[in-house]
């Protein structure tokens, strides 16, 4: 008598109705067994995708005990529970062939060694032809959804997946009403720049957020890793980026652009303080050899009871001078440098309080430039709406015709929408440059001198770059700092000392000239930017140091 298995599979995606549950499908085939009297040694379940070849080791092992004939033939729901890819289709063709296998039945057909083969091969060509449809039809429909702004992925944190209001049959994001508010609390508590990512999260795990609870999977506390995504993701700008390409998202944005881009020099700040904190040298990461181009490293030297620092070139091709250069050297051409750029701290002053003036006609440009995009935008839609009246019509080439014309419009709509974005940030962008060069001229030399050396060295690396030569260091001033401090002495020149007779003091007071701008007391004529500076602005990514007030 032929001893059986019960062989019992769904794969994890196989969601439609049709395919019966493991459940099912072992009550069945032991109703089918004890109706014609088969013998069932074994019940082997499983729960994996047979498309790929090998990833099964449930059936594995029942091959396994097939070949040792320790079973002798297969209870199955249907051969597409046996495999769904070539590979093992094949190789069980040819264990019944061989007769390794007496039978292989399930409740429609039986099939045996010396039978025609070709039903079974024919049954299992379709399952796996079925799959490569299938695989095909999610990777078109997941492409159209992406191109169309919608996100084809597992919801991020802060969101929940969702059907589409006005497409059932699309998926959407949605906001999830127990995280959303407390990711975005998240969101503002790194945009202070006083938090790392680490401790961001711990605070949000005090706060209770947790990640979604999946089948299977309990909610768990938010790991750094997930911390790193959520903070570094466009998605949260309403963005979405697949394969590379970003388009703008058909979901609601937790924070603005300004604020992303923000959140990320203040995250690859903190990286790199992070980084620089594993060596106690104020100014290790931040120069290079003027010669080969490589890190300067520091070494610490005592003498006298007293501990000396020097940088060298870190010689990996051994063709550079090891001899190094004091510490005290670099600190005084970095002070020296300060000291070039600094201006009047009451034109600072009065600069700060007009950044917001300058720039109203800028936005009024802005403005005018976003709603041509904008009308850009509408004539592709219209474009879109009537190239497919026409693939309806039966006008066009083709369905691979529609779909070319229709993705470069789908490219170009995207390209837009970035584009409009970019644009709407671009003046805050320049005024918050522009604030921080400012406020660096005035304050950076005075924080430098009583800041720790984790802080001297951003104010370094903000200032220039370096290079360091035989005796000394080479510093390039960022060129963003030079317009300012240009910028900032053409509005001291807008004004002239006066001596106040009435002035107990003695010291000279300051009136305005031909041209006035606005210190903050009197409403006046405000000043254009030059154009140098104007460019600078457009292209810096000057961080924003928030340095303290030394005034």
């Amino acid at each position: 008598m032929l001893k059986y298995a019960i062989y019992a599979r769904k794969s994890k995606e196989d969601s439609s109705g049709t395919i019966k549950s493991i459940k099912d499908q072992v009550e069945t085939l032991t109703v089918l067994a004890g109706s014609q009297g088969l013998s069932i040694s074994k019940v082997l379940e499983e729960n994996r995708s047979a498309k790929t070849p090998g990833h099964r080791p449930v059936y594995l092992g029942m091959v396994k005990q097939l070949s040792k004939g320790e079973i002798d033939g297969v209870l199955v729901w249907h051969v597409n529970r046996l495999a769904r890819n070539m590979e093992e289709a094949g190789a069980l063709a040819q264990m019944l062939i061989d007769g390794r296998i007496k039978e292989i039945r399930t409740p429609h057909w039986t099939y045996r060694p010396g039978d025609n083969i070709l039903p079974l091969l024919l049954e299992q060509g379709m399952s796996a032809q079925y799959s490569l449809d299938l695989s095909e039809a999610v990777k078109r429909g997941m492409g159209s959804a992406a191109a169309d702004g919608f996100w084809p992925h597992k919801a991020k944190l802060g969101y929940l997946n969702a059907r589409d209001s006005l497409n059932p049959k699309r998926g959407t994001v949605a906001r999830d009403s127990e995280r959303f508010d407390l990711t975005r609390r998240g969101f503002d508590l790194m945009l202070t720049g006083t938090v790392s990512i680490r401790e961001a999260i711990d605070r949000m795990n005090t706060w209770g957020l947790t990640s979604r609870p999946a089948p299977g999977q309990l909610a768990r506390p938010l790991s750094y890793a997930l911390g790193y995504d959520i903070f570094t993701s466009p998605f949260y700008a309403g963005f979405t980026v697949i394969k590379g390409t970003m388009r703008r998202g058909r979901h609601e944005a937790m924070i603005s652009m300004s604020e992303f881009n923000r959140l990320q020099a203040i995250v690859k700040a903190r990286k790199r303080a992070t980084r620089d904190h594993r060596h106690d040298f104020a100014f290790s990461g931040i120069v290079r050899c003027g010669l080969c181009g490589q890190q300067v490293t520091a070494e610490r030297h005592s003498k006298n009871d007293k501990n000396y620092v020097y940088y060298r070139c870190s010689d990996t091709y051994r063709r550079c001078v090891k001899k190094g250069i004091s510490e005290s050297v670099v600190e005084a051409a970095i002070l020296g440098k300060l000291d070039s750029l600094e201006v009047d701290r009451t034109f600072c002053d009065i600069a700060i309080a007009n950044i917001d003036r300058w720039q109203g006609s800028a936005e009024s440009d802005t403005n005018e430039l976003v709603e041509s995009a904008e009308e850009a935008i509408q004539q592709v839609d219209s474009q879109r709406s009537k190239l497919l009246d026409m693939a309806l019509q039966g006008m066009l080439d083709g369905e691979e015709t529609y779909k070319s014309k229709d993705q470069e419009l789908l490219t170009e709509r995207s390209r837009l929408a970035v584009e409009v974005e970019r644009m709407r940030e671009s003046d805050a962008h320049m005024r918050r440059q522009l604030r921080s060069s400012v406020l660096f001229v005035r304050d950076a030399r005075d924080e430098f001198l009583m800041a720790a050396p984790a802080r001297r060295r951003e104010i370094a690396r903000s200032l220039a770059t370096y290079l360091l030569r035989a005796n000394h260091v080479e510093i390039g001033v960022d060129p963003l700092l030079t317009e300012t401090v240009k910028f900032v002495q053409s509005i001291r020149d807008r004004f002239e000392p006066i001596r106040d007779t009435k002035n107990s003091s003695g010291r000279p007071k300051l009136s305005f000239s031909s041209q006035s701008c606005h210190d903050g007391r009197a409403k006046v004529t405000s000043f254009e930017l030059p154009k140098p500076l104007l460019e600078l602005l457009w292209k810096s990514d000057f961080p924003d140091l928030q340095l303290v007030d030394s005034g």
